[in-house]
């Protein structure tokens, strides 16, 4: 069975860690230190009420975030398919 052992000693592999006790999507969110993801929401939110915009809630913000490093991962025939 594969794994890779992070810094903090955890390893992780395809369903997350080896003891299970975290999930891949709980990996995902400690990359994106929520202090750090109000500020960006706060701000963004702020641009957009500028231009008259739709606010960012977060689950939009992360499902950005998502899409954008999907797109890194694998080939797209269409980059507007990602956003339908």
């Amino acid at each position: 069975r594969w794994g890779i052992r992070l810094c903090s000693g955890d390893c992780l592999d395809a369903s997350g860690d080896i003891n299970h006790e975290r999930s891949p999507m709980d990996y995902f969110f400690l990359s994106f230190p929520i202090e750090q993801t109000n500020l960006t929401i706060r701000l963004t939110n702020k641009r957009l009420s500028a231009k008259g915009k739709k606010e960012l809630d977060k689950r939009e913000f992360y499902k950005f975030l998502g899409v954008m490093i999907l797109i890194t991962r694998f080939e797209f025939t269409s980059r507007s398919s990602l956003w339908s």
